[in-house]
């Protein structure tokens, strides 16, 4: 699938199976919001996480300067750790089906996190002379 009107008709980046569970039209509206492009995906995580530069070079294994210098558009291709790296990112960032699957991967961590501390404080009132 491409997007009309693209200089390059560059191909959209689909969640794959996930993409699969949607219905027709949440499947349009959702390739409609996925940045295309190493330039769009470096930018739109950027937009993502306000501009911290450090967070998203960790997060994609590579320096700061070659973050910005993507996200300026640079003439240098990036290579494909960094480009495989950057579409999952921009995917799970933009995606609406893997925005709910983290959310829900939160709410499951923040659950068994306050059961452990509930834990810990019934094991520390017990342990009290």
């Amino acid at each position: 699938m491409t997007r009309p009107n693209d200089k390059k008709k560059q191909p959209v980046p689909t969640c794959g199976v996930a993409h699969d569970r949607l219905d027709p039209a949440d499947q349009e509206a959702c390739a409609q919001g996925l940045p295309c492009g190493v330039r769009e995906q470096m930018q739109a995580l950027l937009g993502k996480y306000d501009g911290d530069v450090g967070l998203v070079a960790s997060w994609l294994g590579a320096s700061e300067r070659t973050v910005r210098r993507h996200a300026k558009g640079t003439f240098l291709p990036a290579g494909f750790r960094l480009r495989d790296q950057l579409t999952w990112r921009a995917l799970r960032a933009s995606c609406p089906v893997y925005i709910a699957e983290d959310q829900a991967e939160a709410e499951r961590l923040a659950q068994g996190a306050a059961q452990r501390d509930a834990r810990r404080a019934l094991r520390e009132r017990r342990d009290l002379p």
